[in-house]
């Protein structure tokens, strides 16, 4: 068959995929291609890795991931990992999750994802940014444990962030104050508590991105967050809205973007209409690092 486009000399593409409640998102340039985040596990039997990320990377003629980091243990970032380990071949794993655990498909080949190792793949550049060694060395949220990576090639960047809870914004902020990326992965989903203002000066982003659930039960992302970044004057897009999102990010910095909802709309789809999000009613659970859900909304938009 014809094989897929791929970036041009220069370029890293980013695309977050529609997943749901949850994250999975590639990263290509010329000869490499890596995975952050693999999805959720939507049953027992389906999840975003078998459903989702090996099926776009089939139909991309991608037949390799040069690496994957699965930022930490919550299924709806790690609940496809399994699935696309045993479908495609990965050469090098990242993640707070540790070896041979069962998200992981047992694979005992999982390197530690800790603030200071960098790694160049082709043109791309890594840079882990969180979580510090010490947090392996106590116990603290698996949110805490999210593995912050900044990955460059030439002049652009993009800034993937997990689920890092507030807190840990302000001391990754405090430790690393320029961490400079035009498109910035939208921490924790868009969660209220998120995107402190001390992180968005250091990112310094254009463009921020949510995934999200159309409708989720969180209320994500947050109205008081969306506003923030309205603010800010940063253009704010969200996969609950527009599906699959992709960034052509080219070497003299400029940004195409596309929607799989726009390019590919077909009439019997739903158009989200702004306005009918669910209000949220920010919660802490007993740690205070996630919200407790809510009943589901009844009714088509």
């Amino acid at each position: 068959m014809w094989p897929g486009e791929r970036p041009a000399e220069g370029e890293l593409w980013v695309t977050a995929l529609d997943v749901g409640q949850g994250s999975a998102i590639v990263l290509e340039t010329r000869d490499r291609a890596w995975l952050y985040d693999a999805g959720p596990r939507y049953s027992t039997d389906a999840d975003a890795g078998e459903r989702v990320v090996l099926p776009y990377l089939r139909r991309r003629g991608i037949e390799g991931l040069d690496g994957m980091i699965i930022s930490h243990l919550d299924q709806d970032h790690s609940g496809g990992a399994a699935a696309v380990l045993r479908g495609i071949d990965v050469r090098q794993v990242l993640s707070s999750i540790p070896p041979r655990h069962a998200t992981l498909g047992g694979r005992e080949e999982v390197e530690r994802c800790e603030a200071g190792d960098t790694r160049e793949s082709g043109t791309m550049a890594l840079q882990v940014l969180h979580p510090p060694a010490t947090d392996y060395e106590r116990r603290v949220s698996t949110n805490s444990m999210s593995c912050v990576v900044r990955v460059q090639a030439g002049s652009v960047a993009v800034l993937l962030t997990g689920d890092i809870p507030a807190d840990r914004e302000a001391a990754l902020a405090a430790r690393t104050p320029a961490l400079p990326a035009q498109l910035l992965m939208a921490p924790h989903h868009g969660r209220r508590l998120s995107s402190s203002p001390a992180l968005l000066d250091a990112v310094a982003p254009s463009i921020v991105f949510a995934q999200a659930g159309y409708r989720n039960r969180y209320g994500h992302p947050d109205p008081v967050v969306v506003d923030r970044y309205a603010t800010r004057g940063l253009a704010l897009a969200r996969t609950d809205y527009g599906g699959a999102l992709q960034w052509r990010m080219a070497a003299d910095g400029s940004v195409e973007h596309t929607a799989a909802r726009a390019t590919a709309v077909r009439y019997w789809h739903n158009r989200p209409v702004a306005g009918q999000e669910r209000p949220p009613t920010d919660t802490l659970d007993e740690e205070g690092s996630d919200e407790a859900p809510r009943e589901p909304l009844s009714g088509m938009p």
